[in-house]
């Protein structure tokens, strides 16, 4: 075995360690942290399972980290290479999700896998430990170089970091959910509202009136069934149609 597996299996073990500590309480058994630096072209895994990493690396399935950056903040779907080739790996009802951070020198990802979707709460602890990871990561590149990998995707990342803003934060457009159609402002709303931002807060925010915010959060409501749901209806409705996830990069 050379260098780099050996290295691999150690940041593994330790990654793994990590996420029992940090992430277990929310449901997340398996994360990977990676970061990608264009002006080097190099790629730096950093995963709970070294078994899913070899995959990864047989499949080649680092050629899709353009499509994934794309869609950041949105859960992994049935449809694509990378969902069934975990699957063949994991256990049964998993959740693969990704969220992705631009930098000046290209990206990083943090990606979770868990039994559940995530609820609001969950996903502001989460936007919080992508600090942290990424923290350790970075002690982790310096301490065992051997884990950096070619970045394959080089040329196509520098064309999309080229083009979009931060795509963590990036402006959202009309978007349907399931049978649920929900306009840019409807989405930012979401998005405040997950971080307990006030209305009166929302309407500052915004330079509008804080009848204009209510209007606009009872419609989503009326969108629902009901403008007279409670806030907590409306949040478990819209996360059984996954709304939350994607309106998560808007909320700050």
């Amino acid at each position: 075995m050379n260098i780099h597996h050996k290295n691999m299996k150690q940041v593994s073990r330790d990654m793994q360690a990590w996420t029992e500590s940090h992430l277990n309480e929310i449901g997340i058994y398996d994360c990977t942290y990676s970061h990608c630096d264009m002006y080097n072209g190099t790629r730096t895994p950093i995963t709970t399972s070294y078994e899913w990493y070899c995959i990864y690396s047989e499949k080649n399935l680092d050629l899709l980290l353009p499509q994934r950056i794309e869609k950041t903040g949105t859960y992994w779907s049935q449809e694509n290479q990378l969902y069934a080739s975990y699957e063949n790996f994991a256990a049964d009802n998993f959740y693969k999700l990704d969220l992705f951070n631009k930098l000046d020198e290209g990206y990083e990802m943090f990606s979770i896998g868990c039994n559940r979707y995530l609820t609001p709460q969950e996903y502001k602890q989460l936007q919080y430990l992508f600090k942290v990871i990424a923290y350790e990561a970075q002690k982790i590149r310096k301490k065992k170089p051997h884990i950096t990998l070619e970045l394959r995707t080089c040329d196509e990342l520098k064309k999309l970091h080229s083009i979009e803003t931060n795509s963590f934060h990036s402006a959202p457009k009309k978007a349907k959910f399931q049978s649920l159609i929900l306009t840019p402002k409807e989405q930012l709303y979401i998005g405040h509202l997950m971080f307990n931002l006030t209305h009166k807060e929302i309407a500052y925010k915004y330079n509008c009136s804080e009848t204009a915010v209510r209007k606009v959060i009872l419609n989503i409501k009326r969108k629902l069934g009901n403008e007279y749901y409670s806030n907590s209806v409306m949040f478990e409705m819209l996360h059984q149609k996954q709304v939350l996830s994607h309106c998560l990069p808007f909320s700050s």
